[in-house]
């Protein structure tokens, strides 16, 4: 009786320890940017096909999340690589373990670190970003100054503000599911 107790216990704890580690993880990614909210699987290689990605592109994803965007660039679309920044600890770690089970450790990379203190996107080719628009427009500053120029970049939901951001020219636009998506240039 004494252990099922103690198991009960430890059951209770290890729930408690959960619920506190969720509710930080959600915090950081609020602060950081915008919270984990997946986009609908069956809607990502559309919009990739939508963004004209390419076997030949770098793929930056900001906000990586679970790595599902990721995934479906290199399973789907074979790009050369694909990097997601994630700055909450839980999708990160998912993203890791599941980068780990599918042996694509050479192909997807992802850093738990905030991409609006980082300028390590030179290589980026296209971008995917499913942010708030006062992260965007932080994050079209970055672009603008670390990119090369005429690199793709795929917003969800949310547009850049090409009044403040001149350098970007917006290609088209549309509807998937229940996103709009559009996709951009730095010229």
């Amino acid at each position: 009786m004494y252990f099922l107790v103690l198991l009960y216990e430890v059951f209770l704890l290890l729930l408690f320890l959960l619920l506190i580690l969720l509710l930080v993880s959600y915090t950081a990614s609020v602060i950081y940017g915008a919270p984990f909210v997946p986009i609908n699987k069956k809607y990502i290689k559309e919009m990739l096909l939508f963004g004209g990605l390419k076997s030949n592109d770098v793929l930056y994803d900001f906000g990586s999340g679970d790595g599902r965007v990721l995934f479906t660039a290199i399973k789907e679309f074979n790009v050369l690589k694909a990097v997601g920044y994630e700055i909450s600890f839980l999708p990160y770690i998912f993203s890791k373990i599941l980068i780990k089970i599918k042996n694509l450790e050479n192909k997807i990379f992802i850093k738990r670190k905030n991409f609006l203190k980082d300028d390590d996107f030179k290589e980026a080719t296209f971008i995917y970003m499913y942010l708030f628009p006062e992260v965007i427009d932080k994050l079209a500053y970055q672009i603008n100054k670390f990119c090369k120029k005429n690199i793709k970049i795929l917003s969800v939901d949310f547009k850049i503000d090409l009044n403040k951001h001149p350098n970007f020219k917006l290609i088209k636009q549309n509807k998937i599911g229940n996103y709009y998506v559009f996709l951009y240039e730095n010229i």
